[in-house]
């Protein structure tokens, strides 16, 4: 009985084509799916994001109708909440100024009859908001809506 080499490298070639098919597949797919993966956490921080500046137009706007604010507060502040889990420092240091304001404005606006002082609070929280978008466009990698 004679060995046959041939049969032995031509079955050893099948089975390395087979492994290296198999791994490049694997990292391909492990490549997609980290994509997948990044483009849904990106997803998720943006509607966190969008839930916060929402929530925080829709509760100053009632306290300024002077309309019942409690329930919005709530929210603004839940959204809030949420936004300190996932942003990156920048942005979370421009939702906190902007946090603190605008609590300050609904505790100092009942106290305050300065319609300057008011105001420069309404600019200054405008300010903030636009500041905080920013930084969240950045974060998002978001230059451009158009885009």
């Amino acid at each position: 009985m004679t060995f046959d080499w041939n049969l032995l490298i031509t079955v050893l070639a099948g089975l390395g084509g087979v492994a290296v098919g198999g791994f490049v597949t694997w990292k391909i797919q492990e490549r997609q799916l980290k994509h997948v993966d990044d483009n849904r956490f990106q997803e998720q921080r943006m509607m966190v994001y969008v839930n916060y500046m929402s929530n925080a137009t829709k509760a100053l706007s009632q306290y300024n109708s002077n309309s019942n604010f409690s329930g919005a507060l709530d929210k603004y502040t839940d959204a809030y909440e949420n936004v300190k889990i996932i942003a990156s420092k920048k942005t979370l240091l421009s939702a906190d100024e902007h946090f603190k304001l605008t609590l300050k404005i609904f505790r100092e606006k009942n106290n305050t009859k300065n319609e300057k002082t008011i105001m420069n609070q309404s600019k200054q929280y405008m300010v903030l908001l636009n500041n905080f978008t920013d930084c969240v466009r950045k974060e998002l990698k978001i230059d451009n809506f158009n885009n």
